[in-house]
C-alpha cells in the first residue's frame, strides 16, 4: 500500500512541475516510474533479515493508508522509529500497534502538547454546519488533503446522510489525487480496521453514495465552481495553497451564504491560514477577493496522535 500512495503524490507533482512555465521540474513521470521499480515491498509483521544480523520489522501505524512503525533490530538492541502515528480513533484505520521490548525509542510529537476535538462531537458539528449552510441556500467548500482527510470526511458524509442528519445534496470529490487514492483504499483494504474490511468483502462500498461524484475533468470543475447548486465540495489542496479547490475559492468566498470548513491544519504563511485567522480580503490569482462567506474550523479528523 505504501508504494501505491507514494506514486500517486510523486506523478502528481511530476505533472504540476511540467504544465509549471515558470518551474524548472525536478523529475518527470519516467523518473517516478523508474523509482517505483526500486521498492521492495513487505507486509506488516514480516521479519526482513539484513546483513549482519540486523532484522527489520514494519508494524501498522495507524496512520494512513500503509503508514508504519519500523522495528530494527540488531547486537541486542531494539530501535524503533514510529514515524507519524495514527490518533486511534479512525473509522477507517487500525489503532497503532504498540511496540514492545524498545531499547531506544524515536517517536513523532506532532501534537505532543495539544488535545483534539472529540471525534463524535466533531462530526455532530459538521452536521450541523453542513445542514445551516445547505439550508440558507449556500454552499460547503471542505478543503482536504487528498490522501487520508479526503476519505475520512467522505465516510463521515455518508454516515450523515444516510442518518438523515444533513440534506441529501450534491457532494463532489474535486481532487484527482483525492478520488484515485480513495480507489487504493478498495484494493489495499486489508490494511483498514475490521468494519472497513467487512463492507469491502460484502461488496460495500463504505466512500461512495448515490449523491457522490468523483470531478474527472478540469471542465467540470469549473463548471461546478461557477454553478449556484447548493451543495457540498471537498477539494484539495487542503491549505488553499495550489490545485482544484482555487477554482471554487473565488465564488464561495464572495458567498455570505457559503462557508469554507477546514478539516486540517492551516500552516502559518498559506492562504489557508490567513482565512481561518480572519482576514477580510485575500490576494487569489493575482486580485484582491473579499471574504464575505463563514469560515469553520473542526479539528477531530488528524491523522496524528494527540498528547493522550
Amino acid at each position: 500500500a505504501t508504494k501505491a500512495v507514494t506514486e500517486l503524490p510523486l506523478l502528481d507533482c511530476a505533472k504540476i512541475m511540467e504544465e509549471d512555465p515558470n518551474r524548472v521540474a525536478l523529475y518527470s513521470d519516467k523518473d517516478v516510474i523508474e523509482c517505483m521499480t526500486l521498492f521492495d515491498t513487505y507486509e506488516w509483521g514480516h521479519v526482513i533479515k539484513l546483513e549482519n544480523g540486523v532484522k527489520v520489522e514494519f508494524l501498522d501505524a495507524g496512520h494512513i493508508l500503509g503508514a508504519s512503525i519500523v522495528m530494527l533490530r540488531g547486537e541486542g538492541i531494539t530501535l524503533c522509529y514510529t514515524g507519524d502515528i495514527g490518533p486511534g480513533n479512525s473509522p477507517l484505520m487500525n489503532p497503532p500497534c504498540v511496540p514492545r521490548d524498545v531499547d531506544i525509542l524515536i517517536m513523532e510529537s506532532t501534537y505532543g502538547n495539544k488535545i483534539h476535538e472529540d471525534r463524535g462531537k466533531g462530526v455532530n458539528r459538521l452536521a450541523e454546519i453542513c445542514t445551516t449552510v445547505l439550508d440558507g441556500g449556500g454552499r460547503v467548500l471542505i478543503p482536504v488533503f487528498a490522501v487520508g482527510r479526503a476519505q475520512e470526511v467522505l465516510f463521515e458524509l455518508k454516515r450523515l446522510m444516510k442518518a438523515g442528519k444533513i440534506p441529501k445534496v450534491k457532494v463532489y470529490l474535486d481532487t484527482p489525487l483525492g478520488w484515485k487514492t480513495t480507489e487504493l483504499y478498495r484494493i489495499y483494504s486489508y490494511c483498514l480496521s475490521k468494519d472497513l474490511r467487512d463492507l469491502f468483502l460484502a461488496g460495500k462500498n463504505p466512500f461512495e453514495f448515490e449523491q457522490l461524484e468523483y470531478v474527472k475533468g478540469a471542465g467540470r470543475s469549473l463548471e461546478i465552481a461557477q454553478s449556484e447548486e447548493v451543495c457540498i465540495i471537498l477539494s484539495a489542496s487542503g491549505m488553499l495553497e495550489g490545485g482544484r479547490v482555487l477554482n471554487h475559492l473565488p465564488y464561495v468566498l464572495g458567498d455570505e451564504k457559503s462557508a469554507i470548513l477546514f478539516v486540517g491544519y492551516q500552516a502559518e504563511g498559506t492562504l489557508g491560514r490567513q482565512i481561518l485567522d480572519g482576514a477580510k480580503v485575500v490576494s487569489l490569482n493575482g486580485m484582491e477577493v473579499e471574504v464575505k462567506c463563514q469560515v469553520y474550523s473542526i479539528n477531530c479528523f488528524s491523522a496524528h496522535a494527540d498528547a493522550n
